[in-house]
């Protein structure tokens, strides 16, 4: 069980809704989540989980606050827990047949007057703090057993845990005592910056137990607007980075951070908190859904996610065919939240059996380039070919790994490709990779493409773009004997030294082709 702690020094940086979209995203995957609201002064996993008010009332009746509450009036070590959590806890409903679940422990029954009551009872000071003659305070192994408690009743895959803000001894134990993470949240002002550098410093040298490891700590920036010019983001970071990793007094409490991630305010969210995670926005739509996912990629093993990756595709698969709507959502997700080579392809497979290419499918083709580094599958390549009439939804880039593979394979497979005509008329290839366009005439044997080619290469000369033509005058030279051409060829040569009357040589040579 993998216990993560969000934590963060102050309010209203969005860290109950990192929680919430971290516990969805992992029972989308097949995993168990337990989560825990420690936050018991303003707790609000369960508006996250539960966003229905007469839902909430029927569901919740007990939480943390009662357990805590329990453990205090009965003389701290009689009756320690219940036997059973179960009625403290409440089941997250959840929509896929992935196997994942996630299990609520709230803060309790928020906002009655008994909860609050309760919450006020409570000695903290008696529960943390040891008298001169024990060596254990008497909260810390309640704690610890709670815990294990969750372990054993529940098994699940991780135990994610909202602390309470700022220095507290709940946020103590939540922190030092409890996880083998903390994910550490702040926005990018002095007060948020040095509250969490000096909470992460006392996390580092906290004690623990005899068989635990240090705790990992991932700082998070957050609620920072989306900007033009990635340099001042990396600047803004970067500076955080430093100043969290300051030489401390004693140098043993300095802290050594790898790594600041960001998190960025979307407007819409200002408004209405929704999760992003099964939402309805897609990566491109949602800055933020990609922040998350970045983030859950440092704290999740890829392998755990791959494992689950085949009955999730299956069950879209066979979903297309009564609900394809449905289908087409889950299979774009999956791309979106796992990209992985099979996901792609289902992806693609899908667009094709359901005739819904086009645009779709282009884009699709080349976000599995970029995401895997794959470029090579055969519907990837097959979506390119059948929709070439929108190439300039494609980068430059992805095309020519394309054009590279295609070149590869044989003439058949080649003109299937280079017959689409909008393809001769809208590609834009780096200028100065004529070669590639060399190599292609030389490949095919239809001479109306040799032309429809050699044309476009020269029209691209002819503007300039190529940096001259004296590495292609002999391939130029062949590709023209090839067509019939070399007289009016080796009169092109010989006006080369005259730029205007090479320019003009072009254009008539261009309308002698056609």
């Amino acid at each position: 069980m993998q216990t993560i702690t969000f934590y963060s020094y102050k309010g209203g940086v969005g860290r109950s809704l990192v929680l919430a979209n971290v516990a969805i995203y992992l029972a989308k995957f097949g995993q168990k989540v337990f989560a825990l609201d420690f936050d018991l002064e303003s707790p609000g996993l369960h508006y996250k989980f539960i966003p229905k008010r007469n839902e909430r009332k029927e569901k919740i009746k007990q939480g943390a606050v009662d357990l805590i509450h329990r453990f205090a009036a009965t003389d701290y070590g009689n009756n320690v827990l219940p036997e059973s959590l179960l009625d403290y806890t409440v089941e997250i409903e959840r929509r896929e047949d992935s196997g994942g679940s996630i299990t609520l422990l709230p803060a309790g029954n928020v906002p009655s007057k008994e909860y609050w009551q309760k919450l006020a009872g409570i000695n903290w000071k008696e529960l943390f703090y040891a008298e001169a003659d024990e060596s254990l305070p008497l909260g810390i192994p309640f704690f610890l057993e709670l815990k294990e408690r969750i372990r054993n009743e529940f098994s699940p895959d991780f135990l994610l845990i909202d602390s309470r803000t700022g220095i507290t001894e709940i946020g103590g134990i939540a922190t030092t005592i409890l996880p083998d993470n903390v994910i550490c949240l702040m926005v990018n002002n002095e007060e948020n910056l040095e509250g969490a550098r000096a909470v992460l410093r006392a996390i580092r040298k906290a004690p623990r137990l005899s068989n635990q490891t240090t705790v990992e700590i991932l700082p998070i920036l957050t609620r920072i607007p989306e900007m033009e010019k990635s340099e001042e983001e990396e600047k803004i970071t970067a500076e955080i980075k430093a100043f969290l990793n300051e030489d401390a007094e004693d140098l043993a409490d300095t802290l050594h951070v790898e790594e600041v991630l960001v998190l960025h305010s979307e407007p819409e969210l200002q408004i209405k908190e929704t999760i992003r995670i099964e939402g309805d926005k897609t990566l491109d739509e949602s800055l933020l859904l990609r922040d998350y996912l970045s983030l859950i990629s440092k704290l999740i093993p890829r392998e755990i996610i791959e494992t689950q990756l085949e009955p999730l595709i299956r069950n879209a698969q066979l979903r297309a065919y009564k609900d394809p709507q449905t289908a087409k959502i889950e299979l774009e997700r999956l791309a979106d939240y796992c990209p992985h080579h099979d996901t792609f392809h289902a992806l693609l497979e899908f667009y094709k059996l359901r005739n819904l290419s086009g645009v779709l499918s282009i884009k699709a083709a080349e976000k599995f380039w970029k995401s895997t580094g794959i470029c090579d599958d055969a519907l990837q390549i097959n979506a390119i070919i059948e929709q070439f009439d929108i190439p300039t939804q494609c980068s430059s880039a992805f095309l020519e790994k394309i054009f590279n593979l295609i070149l590869k394979k044989d003439s058949t497979y080649i003109l299937s490709f280079f017959n689409k005509s909008k393809f001769l008329t809208t590609i834009n290839i780096n200028p100065n990779d004529f070669q590639i366009w060399f190599n292609i005439i030389n490949i095919i044997e239809d001479i109306k493409i040799k032309k429809m080619v050699l044309d476009k290469s020269l029209e691209r000369i002819i503007r300039g773009r190529g940096g001259g033509l004296d590495k292609y005058v002999a391939q130029i030279g062949k590709i023209c004997r090839d067509l019939g051409m070399k007289s009016e060829f080796d009169q092109f040569i010989s006006t080369q030294a005259d730029p205007k009357q090479r320019a003009q040589f072009l254009h008539d040579f261009k309308n002698l082709m056609k």
